[in-house]
Protein backbone atom coordinates (compact mmCIF):
# COMPACT_ATOMS: atom_id res chain seq x y z
CA UNK A 1 0.00 0.00 0.00
CA UNK A 2 0.76 3.66 -0.79
CA UNK A 3 2.35 5.42 2.59
CA UNK A 4 -1.20 6.81 4.20
CA UNK A 5 0.53 10.37 4.02
CA UNK A 6 -0.55 10.59 0.46
CA UNK A 7 -3.38 12.96 -0.38
CA UNK A 8 -6.53 12.05 0.79
CA UNK A 9 -9.39 11.91 -1.15
CA UNK A 10 -12.33 13.02 1.06
CA UNK A 11 -15.58 10.75 1.47
CA UNK A 12 -16.58 10.93 4.57
CA UNK A 13 -14.61 13.51 6.62
CA UNK A 14 -15.04 16.90 4.82
CA UNK A 15 -11.47 17.89 5.11
CA UNK A 16 -9.41 19.80 2.51
CA UNK A 17 -8.24 17.14 0.50
CA UNK A 18 -6.98 17.78 -3.05
CA UNK A 19 -5.49 15.20 -4.40
CA UNK A 20 -7.55 13.16 -6.83
CA UNK A 21 -5.65 15.33 -9.03
CA UNK A 22 -3.96 13.71 -12.19
CA UNK A 23 -5.82 15.11 -14.58
CA UNK A 24 -3.94 15.77 -17.78
CA UNK A 25 -4.23 17.69 -21.24
CA UNK A 26 -4.61 16.56 -24.68
CA UNK A 27 -7.28 14.86 -26.87
CA UNK A 28 -8.55 11.40 -25.82
CA UNK A 29 -10.13 9.50 -28.75
CA UNK A 30 -14.07 9.35 -28.27
CA UNK A 31 -16.80 7.65 -30.15
CA UNK A 32 -18.55 8.65 -33.03
CA UNK A 33 -20.94 11.07 -32.58
CA UNK A 34 -23.92 9.30 -34.06
CA UNK A 35 -27.84 8.71 -33.40
CA UNK A 36 -28.86 6.17 -30.92
CA UNK A 37 -29.99 2.95 -32.59
CA UNK A 38 -32.96 0.82 -30.93
CA UNK A 39 -31.82 -1.96 -28.78
CA UNK A 40 -31.96 -4.68 -32.09
CA UNK A 41 -29.74 -2.60 -34.06
CA UNK A 42 -27.20 -1.00 -31.55
CA UNK A 43 -23.70 -0.48 -32.52
CA UNK A 44 -22.09 -3.02 -29.99
CA UNK A 45 -18.64 -2.92 -28.89
CA UNK A 46 -17.61 -6.39 -27.34
CA UNK A 47 -14.40 -7.12 -25.42
CA UNK A 48 -13.39 -10.54 -25.64
CA UNK A 49 -11.12 -12.06 -23.04
CA UNK A 50 -7.61 -13.52 -23.51
CA UNK A 51 -6.95 -17.12 -23.90
CA UNK A 52 -4.79 -16.18 -20.66
CA UNK A 53 -7.77 -15.56 -18.38
CA UNK A 54 -5.64 -13.72 -15.75
CA UNK A 55 -4.05 -11.82 -17.36
CA UNK A 56 -6.89 -9.00 -17.94
CA UNK A 57 -6.08 -8.62 -21.67
CA UNK A 58 -8.49 -7.73 -23.56
CA UNK A 59 -9.05 -7.50 -27.69
CA UNK A 60 -11.44 -4.97 -29.15
CA UNK A 61 -13.62 -5.16 -31.75
CA UNK A 62 -16.96 -3.82 -33.05
CA UNK A 63 -20.24 -6.09 -33.91
CA UNK A 64 -23.03 -5.02 -35.41
CA UNK A 65 -25.88 -6.48 -33.74
CA UNK A 66 -26.74 -7.94 -30.40
CA UNK A 67 -27.14 -11.70 -29.97
CA UNK A 68 -31.22 -12.68 -29.38
CA UNK A 69 -30.72 -13.72 -25.38
CA UNK A 70 -33.05 -13.51 -23.00
CA UNK A 71 -31.30 -10.61 -20.63
CA UNK A 72 -31.30 -11.70 -17.21
CA UNK A 73 -32.46 -7.84 -15.64
CA UNK A 74 -33.06 -7.81 -11.92
CA UNK A 75 -36.53 -6.19 -10.85
CA UNK A 76 -38.33 -5.63 -7.42
CA UNK A 77 -41.46 -7.10 -5.82
CA UNK A 78 -42.40 -5.62 -2.82
CA UNK A 79 -38.95 -6.26 -0.88
CA UNK A 80 -37.38 -8.22 -2.74
CA UNK A 81 -35.09 -7.95 -5.65
CA UNK A 82 -36.07 -10.79 -8.19
CA UNK A 83 -33.90 -11.78 -11.64
CA UNK A 84 -35.79 -12.01 -15.22
CA UNK A 85 -37.10 -15.72 -14.38
CA UNK A 86 -38.56 -14.26 -10.69
CA UNK A 87 -36.18 -16.08 -8.66
CA UNK A 88 -35.34 -13.67 -5.65
CA UNK A 89 -31.64 -12.51 -6.10
CA UNK A 90 -29.56 -11.08 -3.20
CA UNK A 91 -27.28 -9.10 -3.65
CA UNK A 92 -24.19 -8.89 -2.16
CA UNK A 93 -20.56 -7.22 -3.30
CA UNK A 94 -18.32 -5.11 -3.05
CA UNK A 95 -17.02 -1.11 -4.03
CA UNK A 96 -14.06 -1.01 -6.17
CA UNK A 97 -13.29 2.83 -6.29
CA UNK A 98 -10.94 5.23 -8.35
CA UNK A 99 -13.07 6.47 -11.43
CA UNK A 100 -13.90 8.84 -9.07
CA UNK A 101 -10.51 9.90 -8.91
CA UNK A 102 -8.03 11.76 -11.07
CA UNK A 103 -6.52 8.68 -12.26
CA UNK A 104 -9.89 7.61 -13.70
CA UNK A 105 -9.58 4.45 -13.56
CA UNK A 106 -10.10 1.66 -10.64
CA UNK A 107 -7.19 2.15 -8.16
CA UNK A 108 -4.71 -1.35 -7.87
CA UNK A 109 -3.90 -0.91 -11.61
CA UNK A 110 -0.46 -0.06 -11.36
CA UNK A 111 -0.31 -3.23 -9.32
CA UNK A 112 -2.19 -5.92 -11.13
CA UNK A 113 -4.14 -6.85 -14.05
CA UNK A 114 -8.04 -6.09 -13.96
CA UNK A 115 -8.92 -9.56 -14.49
CA UNK A 116 -7.32 -10.80 -11.61
CA UNK A 117 -8.44 -8.80 -9.58
CA UNK A 118 -12.56 -9.45 -10.81
CA UNK A 119 -11.49 -13.21 -10.61
CA UNK A 120 -10.71 -12.72 -7.12
CA UNK A 121 -13.85 -10.78 -6.56
CA UNK A 122 -15.56 -13.60 -7.83
CA UNK A 123 -13.49 -16.47 -6.12
CA UNK A 124 -14.25 -14.40 -3.18
CA UNK A 125 -17.89 -15.02 -3.53
CA UNK A 126 -19.27 -11.57 -4.30
CA UNK A 127 -21.76 -11.39 -7.05
CA UNK A 128 -22.18 -7.40 -7.21
CA UNK A 129 -20.18 -4.40 -8.02
CA UNK A 130 -20.74 -0.65 -6.99
CA UNK A 131 -18.59 1.33 -9.14
CA UNK A 132 -18.29 5.12 -8.14
CA UNK A 133 -17.24 7.49 -11.03
CA UNK A 134 -17.28 11.32 -11.28
CA UNK A 135 -18.83 13.61 -13.76
CA UNK A 136 -15.61 14.53 -14.88
CA UNK A 137 -14.75 10.60 -16.27
CA UNK A 138 -16.23 11.94 -19.88
CA UNK A 139 -14.42 15.00 -20.43
CA UNK A 140 -12.00 14.11 -23.15
CA UNK A 141 -9.29 16.37 -22.46
CA UNK A 142 -8.70 14.42 -19.51
CA UNK A 143 -6.12 11.18 -19.70
CA UNK A 144 -6.59 8.16 -17.34
CA UNK A 145 -3.38 7.16 -15.04
CA UNK A 146 -1.92 5.24 -12.39
CA UNK A 147 -2.17 1.86 -14.44
CA UNK A 148 0.48 -0.55 -15.34
CA UNK A 149 0.18 -1.31 -18.59
CA UNK A 150 2.32 -3.94 -18.88
CA UNK A 151 -0.30 -5.62 -16.77
CA UNK A 152 -3.27 -4.21 -18.90
CA UNK A 153 -1.80 -3.27 -21.72
CA UNK A 154 -5.59 -3.56 -23.49
CA UNK A 155 -6.22 -0.12 -21.46
CA UNK A 156 -3.73 1.90 -23.33
CA UNK A 157 -4.83 4.89 -24.96
CA UNK A 158 -8.70 4.60 -23.79
CA UNK A 159 -10.59 7.08 -22.43
CA UNK A 160 -11.81 7.17 -18.90
CA UNK A 161 -15.50 6.22 -20.40
CA UNK A 162 -13.48 3.39 -22.52
CA UNK A 163 -11.91 2.23 -19.36
CA UNK A 164 -15.50 2.13 -17.41
CA UNK A 165 -16.65 0.15 -20.70
CA UNK A 166 -13.57 -2.29 -20.29
CA UNK A 167 -14.42 -3.35 -16.63
CA UNK A 168 -18.05 -3.66 -16.74
CA UNK A 169 -17.47 -6.38 -19.96
CA UNK A 170 -15.13 -8.06 -17.98
CA UNK A 171 -16.67 -7.92 -14.91
CA UNK A 172 -20.02 -9.40 -16.20
CA UNK A 173 -18.65 -12.09 -18.54
CA UNK A 174 -17.66 -13.13 -15.18
CA UNK A 175 -21.53 -13.29 -13.71
CA UNK A 176 -20.60 -9.75 -11.61
CA UNK A 177 -23.87 -7.31 -11.94
CA UNK A 178 -22.92 -3.69 -11.83
CA UNK A 179 -24.53 -0.65 -10.02
CA UNK A 180 -23.55 2.52 -11.29
CA UNK A 181 -22.82 5.26 -8.46
CA UNK A 182 -22.14 8.97 -9.65
CA UNK A 183 -19.62 9.49 -6.48
CA UNK A 184 -18.88 13.13 -7.50
CA UNK A 185 -18.95 15.64 -9.41
CA UNK A 186 -15.33 16.29 -10.26
CA UNK A 187 -12.43 14.33 -9.12
CA UNK A 188 -11.64 16.55 -6.06
CA UNK A 189 -14.21 16.42 -3.56
CA UNK A 190 -17.92 15.05 -2.96
CA UNK A 191 -20.67 17.43 -3.34
CA UNK A 192 -23.40 17.61 -0.85
CA UNK A 193 -26.58 18.11 -3.47
CA UNK A 194 -26.65 16.76 -7.15
CA UNK A 195 -25.36 19.35 -8.66
CA UNK A 196 -22.81 22.48 -8.21
CA UNK A 197 -21.39 25.75 -10.19
CA UNK A 198 -19.84 23.53 -12.81
CA UNK A 199 -22.50 20.78 -12.76
CA UNK A 200 -26.03 21.84 -13.44
CA UNK A 201 -28.96 19.44 -12.78
CA UNK A 202 -29.52 19.14 -16.25
CA UNK A 203 -26.10 17.48 -17.19
CA UNK A 204 -26.20 15.61 -14.43
CA UNK A 205 -29.35 14.24 -15.84
CA UNK A 206 -28.18 14.35 -19.10
CA UNK A 207 -25.00 11.94 -18.27
CA UNK A 208 -27.18 9.56 -16.42
CA UNK A 209 -29.78 9.07 -19.46
CA UNK A 210 -26.36 8.71 -21.81
CA UNK A 211 -25.34 5.86 -19.26
CA UNK A 212 -28.39 4.29 -19.54
CA UNK A 213 -28.38 4.40 -23.50
CA UNK A 214 -24.92 3.53 -23.91
CA UNK A 215 -25.23 -0.20 -21.57
CA UNK A 216 -28.94 -0.75 -22.70
CA UNK A 217 -29.35 -4.64 -23.74
CA UNK A 218 -26.03 -5.33 -21.77
CA UNK A 219 -27.75 -7.06 -18.57
CA UNK A 220 -24.48 -7.17 -16.31
CA UNK A 221 -25.46 -3.28 -15.81
CA UNK A 222 -28.17 -3.04 -13.69
CA UNK A 223 -28.76 0.02 -12.44
CA UNK A 224 -27.97 3.78 -11.11
CA UNK A 225 -26.88 5.02 -7.83
CA UNK A 226 -27.87 8.57 -8.61
CA UNK A 227 -25.40 10.39 -6.37
CA UNK A 228 -23.44 9.63 -3.60
CA UNK A 229 -24.22 11.05 -0.02
CA UNK A 230 -26.85 13.28 -0.22
CA UNK A 231 -25.81 15.91 2.37
CA UNK A 232 -25.68 19.35 4.21
CA UNK A 233 -29.10 21.40 2.86
CA UNK A 234 -30.26 18.23 1.02
CA UNK A 235 -33.81 17.73 2.08
CA UNK A 236 -36.20 15.10 1.90
CA UNK A 237 -40.26 15.69 1.23
CA UNK A 238 -39.26 20.12 1.52
CA UNK A 239 -40.83 21.04 -1.93
CA UNK A 240 -38.07 23.17 -2.92
CA UNK A 241 -36.34 22.04 -5.59
CA UNK A 242 -33.39 23.30 -5.30
CA UNK A 243 -32.82 21.17 -1.97
CA UNK A 244 -35.45 18.10 -2.22
CA UNK A 245 -33.39 15.18 -3.17
CA UNK A 246 -36.69 13.00 -3.00
CA UNK A 247 -37.22 15.51 -5.98
CA UNK A 248 -34.40 14.91 -8.02
CA UNK A 249 -34.13 11.20 -7.05
CA UNK A 250 -37.88 10.91 -8.90
CA UNK A 251 -36.88 12.97 -11.73
CA UNK A 252 -33.04 11.49 -12.89
CA UNK A 253 -34.67 8.26 -12.50
CA UNK A 254 -37.67 8.62 -14.63
CA UNK A 255 -35.45 10.07 -17.44
CA UNK A 256 -33.17 7.12 -17.05
CA UNK A 257 -36.41 4.70 -17.09
CA UNK A 258 -37.51 6.23 -20.08
CA UNK A 259 -34.75 5.62 -22.19
CA UNK A 260 -33.86 1.97 -20.25
CA UNK A 261 -36.38 0.98 -18.48
CA UNK A 262 -34.64 -2.73 -17.04
CA UNK A 263 -32.60 -0.55 -14.66
CA UNK A 264 -33.07 -0.17 -10.77
CA UNK A 265 -32.67 3.26 -9.59
CA UNK A 266 -30.85 3.38 -6.29
CA UNK A 267 -31.63 6.30 -4.15
CA UNK A 268 -29.74 7.20 -1.21
CA UNK A 269 -31.04 9.02 2.23
CA UNK A 270 -29.90 12.64 3.44
CA UNK A 271 -27.73 13.58 5.99
CA UNK A 272 -30.47 15.20 8.27
CA UNK A 273 -33.93 15.83 9.30
CA UNK A 274 -35.03 19.23 10.16
CA UNK A 275 -37.95 21.29 10.90
CA UNK A 276 -39.91 23.77 9.45
CA UNK A 277 -37.37 26.49 10.78
CA UNK A 278 -34.45 24.35 9.98
CA UNK A 279 -33.14 23.20 12.51
CA UNK A 280 -31.74 19.96 12.79
CA UNK A 281 -33.94 17.09 14.21
CA UNK A 282 -32.57 13.80 13.10
CA UNK A 283 -28.78 13.38 12.16
CA UNK A 284 -26.88 10.46 11.03
CA UNK A 285 -24.48 9.56 8.39
CA UNK A 286 -24.87 11.41 4.86
CA UNK A 287 -26.81 9.35 3.12
CA UNK A 288 -28.38 7.24 5.70
CA UNK A 289 -31.32 9.07 6.04
CA UNK A 290 -34.02 7.72 5.11
CA UNK A 291 -36.94 8.21 7.70
CA UNK A 292 -38.79 10.30 5.67
CA UNK A 293 -38.99 8.22 2.65
CA UNK A 294 -42.09 6.44 4.24
CA UNK A 295 -44.11 9.32 4.19
CA UNK A 296 -42.71 11.05 0.50
CA UNK A 297 -42.04 7.43 -1.18
CA UNK A 298 -40.35 8.29 -4.60
CA UNK A 299 -42.54 7.80 -7.62
CA UNK A 300 -40.80 5.91 -10.45
CA UNK A 301 -42.68 5.73 -13.91
CA UNK A 302 -41.79 2.50 -14.46
CA UNK A 303 -43.20 -0.06 -11.58
CA UNK A 304 -40.80 -2.58 -9.12
CA UNK A 305 -37.46 -0.29 -10.04
CA UNK A 306 -37.07 1.03 -6.63
CA UNK A 307 -34.17 0.12 -4.24
CA UNK A 308 -33.30 2.61 -1.04
CA UNK A 309 -29.60 2.52 -0.62
CA UNK A 310 -28.36 3.96 2.78
CA UNK A 311 -24.69 4.26 4.20
CA UNK A 312 -23.94 3.48 7.77
CA UNK A 313 -20.61 3.45 9.26
CA UNK A 314 -18.59 2.54 12.82
CA UNK A 315 -16.99 4.35 15.32
CA UNK A 316 -13.70 4.42 13.57
CA UNK A 317 -15.32 7.28 10.84
CA UNK A 318 -16.97 8.97 13.78
CA UNK A 319 -17.44 8.91 17.25
CA UNK A 320 -21.49 8.89 17.32
CA UNK A 321 -23.34 9.52 20.20
CA UNK A 322 -25.11 5.31 19.40
CA UNK A 323 -21.87 3.62 19.70
CA UNK A 324 -21.60 5.06 23.43
CA UNK A 325 -25.37 4.25 24.19
CA UNK A 326 -24.68 1.54 27.30
CA UNK A 327 -27.05 -0.78 25.17
CA UNK A 328 -24.59 -0.95 22.38
CA UNK A 329 -24.62 -2.87 20.59
CA UNK A 330 -28.36 -4.35 21.18
CA UNK A 331 -29.43 -0.45 20.39
CA UNK A 332 -28.35 -1.01 16.72
CA UNK A 333 -30.56 -3.24 15.12
CA UNK A 334 -33.60 -0.43 16.74
CA UNK A 335 -31.23 2.50 14.91
CA UNK A 336 -31.23 0.63 11.82
CA UNK A 337 -34.71 -0.01 11.73
CA UNK A 338 -35.84 3.52 12.19
CA UNK A 339 -33.58 5.07 9.55
CA UNK A 340 -34.08 3.06 6.83
CA UNK A 341 -34.63 -0.48 7.56
CA UNK A 342 -38.64 -0.40 8.47
CA UNK A 343 -38.63 0.36 4.28
CA UNK A 344 -37.96 -3.06 3.63
CA UNK A 345 -39.55 -4.50 6.50
CA UNK A 346 -42.66 -2.81 5.63
CA UNK A 347 -42.30 -4.43 2.48
CA UNK A 348 -42.18 -0.87 0.97
CA UNK A 349 -38.77 -1.72 -1.25
CA UNK A 350 -35.79 -3.51 -1.13
CA UNK A 351 -32.86 -2.14 0.70
CA UNK A 352 -28.75 -2.33 -0.48
CA UNK A 353 -26.89 -0.75 1.89
CA UNK A 354 -24.24 1.06 -0.02
CA UNK A 355 -21.74 1.38 1.96
CA UNK A 356 -20.38 0.43 5.14
CA UNK A 357 -16.94 -1.08 6.06
CA UNK A 358 -14.83 -0.24 9.12
CA UNK A 359 -11.07 -1.10 9.91
CA UNK A 360 -11.50 -4.25 12.75
CA UNK A 361 -13.79 -7.17 12.54
CA UNK A 362 -12.72 -7.97 15.90
CA UNK A 363 -13.84 -7.28 19.64
CA UNK A 364 -13.48 -3.50 19.48
CA UNK A 365 -16.75 -1.23 19.04
CA UNK A 366 -15.63 -1.35 15.59
CA UNK A 367 -15.43 -4.81 14.92
CA UNK A 368 -18.72 -5.15 17.15
CA UNK A 369 -20.16 -2.88 14.99
CA UNK A 370 -19.58 -4.46 12.00
CA UNK A 371 -20.42 -7.96 12.64
CA UNK A 372 -23.81 -6.65 14.33
CA UNK A 373 -24.76 -4.99 10.97
CA UNK A 374 -23.98 -7.72 8.87
CA UNK A 375 -26.00 -9.95 11.08
CA UNK A 376 -28.81 -7.76 10.61
CA UNK A 377 -28.39 -7.49 7.49
CA UNK A 378 -28.80 -11.35 6.90
CA UNK A 379 -31.33 -11.43 9.36
CA UNK A 380 -33.98 -9.23 7.42
CA UNK A 381 -32.68 -10.17 3.84
CA UNK A 382 -31.24 -7.02 2.71
CA UNK A 383 -28.26 -6.02 0.45
CA UNK A 384 -24.88 -4.57 0.49
CA UNK A 385 -22.26 -3.46 -1.24
CA UNK A 386 -19.30 -3.41 1.39
CA UNK A 387 -16.93 -0.45 1.60
CA UNK A 388 -14.35 -1.48 -0.27
CA UNK A 389 -12.22 -3.65 -1.95
CA UNK A 390 -9.14 -0.80 -1.87
CA UNK A 391 -6.85 -1.43 1.01
CA UNK A 392 -5.84 2.54 0.61
CA UNK A 393 -9.37 3.75 2.45
CA UNK A 394 -7.69 6.45 4.80
CA UNK A 395 -10.15 4.96 8.13
CA UNK A 396 -11.88 2.02 6.90
CA UNK A 397 -9.74 0.12 5.06
CA UNK A 398 -10.46 -2.62 2.54
CA UNK A 399 -11.03 -6.26 1.68
CA UNK A 400 -7.62 -6.27 0.37
CA UNK A 401 -4.49 -6.11 2.50
CA UNK A 402 -1.49 -3.03 2.00
CA UNK A 403 -0.04 -5.51 -0.95
CA UNK A 404 -3.50 -5.18 -3.12
CA UNK A 405 -3.10 -9.12 -3.51
CA UNK A 406 -4.02 -10.60 -0.23
CA UNK A 407 -7.45 -10.53 1.43
CA UNK A 408 -8.01 -9.61 4.38
CA UNK A 409 -9.03 -12.83 6.44
CA UNK A 410 -11.33 -11.77 9.24
CA UNK A 411 -13.21 -9.59 6.83
CA UNK A 412 -13.29 -12.35 4.46
CA UNK A 413 -15.02 -14.71 7.07
CA UNK A 414 -17.12 -11.92 8.24
CA UNK A 415 -18.55 -11.65 4.52
CA UNK A 416 -18.53 -15.03 3.78
CA UNK A 417 -21.57 -15.29 6.26
CA UNK A 418 -23.56 -13.55 4.54
CA UNK A 419 -23.30 -13.72 0.47
CA UNK A 420 -25.56 -14.26 -2.18
CA UNK A 421 -25.48 -16.76 -5.50
CA UNK A 422 -23.90 -16.16 -8.74
CA UNK A 423 -26.02 -14.58 -10.72
CA UNK A 424 -26.27 -15.18 -14.84
CA UNK A 425 -25.55 -12.26 -17.83
CA UNK A 426 -26.92 -12.86 -21.06
CA UNK A 427 -24.98 -10.35 -22.71
CA UNK A 428 -22.39 -8.82 -21.07
CA UNK A 429 -20.38 -7.29 -23.63
CA UNK A 430 -22.90 -4.91 -24.70
CA UNK A 431 -22.18 -1.11 -24.98
CA UNK A 432 -23.97 1.41 -27.21
CA UNK A 433 -20.78 3.05 -28.20
CA UNK A 434 -22.61 5.74 -29.90
CA UNK A 435 -23.92 7.20 -26.69
CA UNK A 436 -21.63 9.63 -25.08
CA UNK A 437 -22.32 11.52 -22.08
CA UNK A 438 -21.72 14.81 -22.17
CA UNK A 439 -19.20 16.36 -19.85
CA UNK A 440 -20.28 18.92 -17.13
CA UNK A 441 -19.94 22.96 -17.84
CA UNK A 442 -16.27 24.31 -18.18
CA UNK A 443 -15.27 20.79 -17.74
CA UNK A 444 -12.33 21.97 -15.18
CA UNK A 445 -13.06 20.51 -11.17
CA UNK A 446 -14.57 22.91 -8.24
CA UNK A 447 -11.80 24.01 -5.64
CA UNK A 448 -12.33 22.36 -2.81
CA UNK A 449 -14.20 23.80 0.43
CA UNK A 450 -12.30 24.73 3.14
CA UNK A 451 -15.27 24.01 5.69
CA UNK A 452 -14.65 21.91 8.49
CA UNK A 453 -17.14 19.83 9.93
CA UNK A 454 -19.75 21.90 12.12
CA UNK A 455 -21.72 21.09 15.45
CA UNK A 456 -25.52 22.51 15.49
CA UNK A 457 -28.11 22.20 17.92
CA UNK A 458 -30.80 20.36 17.43
CA UNK A 459 -34.52 21.85 18.42
CA UNK A 460 -34.41 20.37 21.84
CA UNK A 461 -30.94 22.02 22.44
CA UNK A 462 -28.86 18.84 22.10
CA UNK A 463 -25.89 18.80 20.53
CA UNK A 464 -25.74 17.24 16.96
CA UNK A 465 -21.90 16.26 15.83
CA UNK A 466 -22.07 16.42 12.14
CA UNK A 467 -20.69 13.03 10.96
CA UNK A 468 -17.02 13.23 9.86
CA UNK A 469 -16.41 12.67 6.09
CA UNK A 470 -14.18 9.50 4.98
CA UNK A 471 -11.04 10.60 3.86
CA UNK A 472 -8.78 7.89 1.35
CA UNK A 473 -5.34 8.04 0.48
CA UNK A 474 -4.84 8.60 -3.21
CA UNK A 475 -1.76 5.85 -4.67
CA UNK A 476 1.18 7.14 -6.48
CA UNK A 477 0.03 7.46 -10.48
CA UNK A 478 3.48 6.16 -11.42
CA UNK A 479 6.15 3.25 -11.07
CA UNK A 480 8.96 5.20 -12.54
CA UNK A 481 11.64 6.39 -10.43
CA UNK A 482 12.55 10.19 -9.83
CA UNK A 483 14.66 10.91 -12.83
CA UNK A 484 16.57 13.80 -11.13
CA UNK A 485 19.21 13.90 -8.27
CA UNK A 486 20.08 17.38 -7.62
CA UNK A 487 17.18 19.05 -5.60
CA UNK A 488 19.46 21.14 -3.38
CA UNK A 489 18.50 24.20 -5.22
CA UNK A 490 15.30 25.45 -6.53
CA UNK A 491 14.52 25.23 -10.74
CA UNK A 492 11.95 25.65 -13.01
CA UNK A 493 10.41 23.01 -15.55
CA UNK A 494 8.86 23.52 -18.68
CA UNK A 495 5.44 21.54 -18.73
CA UNK A 496 4.93 18.83 -21.16
CA UNK A 497 1.69 17.82 -23.04
CA UNK A 498 0.55 15.01 -20.57
CA UNK A 499 2.12 16.10 -17.28
CA UNK A 500 0.59 16.90 -14.41
CA UNK A 501 1.51 17.96 -10.55
CA UNK A 502 1.53 14.47 -9.23
CA UNK A 503 3.61 13.61 -12.19
CA UNK A 504 6.00 16.07 -12.29
CA UNK A 505 6.35 15.97 -8.04
CA UNK A 506 7.45 12.41 -8.81
CA UNK A 507 9.94 13.52 -11.54
CA UNK A 508 11.56 15.59 -8.87
CA UNK A 509 11.00 14.46 -5.36
CA UNK A 510 9.80 10.79 -6.24
CA UNK A 511 6.47 11.23 -4.55
CA UNK A 512 3.38 12.32 -5.55
CA UNK A 513 2.86 13.93 -2.42
CA UNK A 514 5.18 16.95 -3.14
CA UNK A 515 2.51 18.40 -5.96
CA UNK A 516 1.67 20.65 -2.75
CA UNK A 517 5.19 22.08 -2.77
CA UNK A 518 4.73 22.77 -6.20
CA UNK A 519 1.29 24.47 -6.55
CA UNK A 520 2.37 26.72 -3.60
CA UNK A 521 4.88 27.76 -5.50
CA UNK A 522 2.97 28.56 -8.83
CA UNK A 523 0.06 29.32 -7.23
CA UNK A 524 0.10 33.06 -9.33
CA UNK A 525 0.03 30.85 -12.30
CA UNK A 526 -2.13 27.89 -11.95
CA UNK A 527 -5.68 28.86 -11.51
CA UNK A 528 -6.69 25.58 -10.28
CA UNK A 529 -4.31 22.72 -9.42
CA UNK A 530 -6.14 20.26 -12.23
CA UNK A 531 -5.32 22.58 -15.13
CA UNK A 532 -1.99 23.40 -16.28
CA UNK A 533 -0.44 23.66 -19.39
CA UNK A 534 1.78 22.90 -22.01
CA UNK A 535 4.50 25.34 -22.11
CA UNK A 536 3.98 26.83 -18.47
CA UNK A 537 7.08 27.47 -16.82
CA UNK A 538 7.18 26.37 -12.95
CA UNK A 539 9.22 27.40 -10.28
CA UNK A 540 10.03 23.60 -8.70
CA UNK A 541 11.20 24.55 -4.61
CA UNK A 542 14.66 23.27 -3.06
CA UNK A 543 13.66 19.66 -1.83
CA UNK A 544 15.27 20.59 1.60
Amino acid sequence: MINPSVLLRPSRRRLLAWASLTLSLGALSVAPSQAFNSPTKVAERQIERSSNHNSGRNSDQLLSAARPKTLNYLHTEGATIRDASGEVVTLTGLNWFGMETGTMAPHGLWVRAYGDMLDQIVQAGFNCLRLPFSSMLFTPTLTPNGIDFSKNPDLKGLSGLQILDTIIVAAGKRGLKIILDQHRPDTMQQSPLWYTDHLTPNVWIAQWVALAKRYLGNDAVIGADLHNEPAGPATWGSGDPKTDWAIAAETCGNAILDVNPHWLIFVEGVEKLTDPSGNPIDWTWMGGELMNAGKRSINLKVANRLVYSPHDYGPTVSGQSWFSDKDFPDNMPAFWDKHWGYLQKQGLAPVLVGEFGGTSVGNDPEGIWQRSLVSYLKTNHMHYTYWCLNPNSGDTGGLLEDDWQTIDPGKEALLRTYQGAMLENASPDVVNIASVPPPIDGATAQPPSTAAPTSQSSATGTPITQPAVRSTPIPSPTLNPPTTTDNSMPRTYVVQPGDTLISIAIKFYGTPTAWTRIYAANASQIPHPNVIQPGQKLVIPSSV
